[in-house]
Formats: structure tokens, sequence, C-alpha cells
């Protein structure tokens, strides 16, 4: 998991997330997080759903995560998200 500080401002963690992730899959990392379907993410992201899932894929390879849950608890973690 990320080596990021608990410590770092909220303009930093977003800086380090913006090097590795693209605009867009930040987006859909912070859908996820937000609980939202596939369904509801390929239709705000207007994309369809498998496009979703390769996205999800190459965000959780990126963030070195496993699962949904690792994502929604690591966007807590560093603030982009409320519990």
């Amino acid at each position: 998991m990320s080596d990021m500080s608990d410590a770092a401002t909220p303009a930093e963690r977003m800086a380090e997330l913006g090097h590795r992730l693209t605009p867009r899959q930040l987006e859909l990392a912070l859908l996820i997080a937000h609980g939202l379907t596939n369904d509801e993410i390929a239709h705000r992201m207007q994309i369809d759903k498998q496009t979703v899932d390769t996205h999800r894929t190459r965000v959780m390879d990126a963030l070195g995560l496993r699962n949904n849950v690792e994502l929604c608890r690591y966007m807590i973690r560093l603030g982009f998200v409320e519990p």
C-alpha cells in the first residue's frame, strides 16, 4: 500500500495521487469509494461497464490494492472520503 504520509496536506495527497493515477482513474476511484455500482459509474462517466472494470483494475494495480474495500479504506485514510 502507499507510503504517503498521513500528515500530508490535502493538496500534497492529491498531487501524489495525480502522479499515480490519470484524472479519469482518480474520478473512478472516488466514485467507487463513495459506493457507486459499476452501472452507476458507467452512466456518470459516460463509459461502458467493461471500461469501468478496466479502469478499476489499473487503479488497483497503480495503488497496490486488491479490492474495493481496500480502495475505500485508502481513500478514507487520505481524507478524500468521509468514513
